[in-house]
């Protein structure tokens, strides 16, 4: 794991509030990255992008979702812990995404939580706007919760 997940491992430690978010290991990441020609122009773009302009986010995101329409091979999309941030950004930037995006791949897998991580308090939100939409556009082949997170793996056509 990299130092930014060792980082936000050590805040929540300390009982800091740290957003939602989803750590993959440094090892995961660069074996992913090299398996296309891609890494460096991904890379590019995330390097150039400012996270503080929206502007910036949403033609950065463009940009992958270009260069995912153009592989190759199977596809499976994974956004964990990101609706929500997404939706802090613009919102409904996450139904706009996930229209986008879920023909693109096989499947699609999203996760949110559940419960407070520190005391592990269920949440009164369930998230209704998310998986009413995905619901109504897409077919939902697993629905399950582990651990204070709720995944919904789904694919394009019902």
């Amino acid at each position: 794991m990299g130092g930014k997940g060792l980082h936000l491992i050590e805040m929540v430690k300390l009982r800091l509030p740290v957003p939602f978010g989803y750590v993959v290991t440094t090892k995961a990441f660069d074996y992913f990255m090299g398996l296309n020609n891609n890494a460096e122009i991904i890379q590019q773009i995330i390097d150039k992008t400012g996270v503080d302009d929206t502007k910036n986010l949403i033609e950065a995101s463009d940009k992958i979702k270009k260069m995912i329409a153009r592989e190759k091979g199977r596809k499976i999309i994974f956004l964990f812990k990101v609706l929500d941030s997404l939706e802090a950004l613009k919102r409904n930037y996450s139904k706009k995404l996930l229209a986008e995006i879920v023909p693109l791949a096989e499947k699609t897998i999203v996760s949110f939580s559940t419960e407070s991580m520190l005391k592990r308090k269920k949440f009164a939100a369930k998230r209704n706007w998310i998986i009413d939409f995905i619901n109504e556009r897409f077919k939902i082949l697993d629905d399950f919760e582990i651990g204070g997170e709720r995944y919904i793996v789904f694919k394009r056509e019902k």
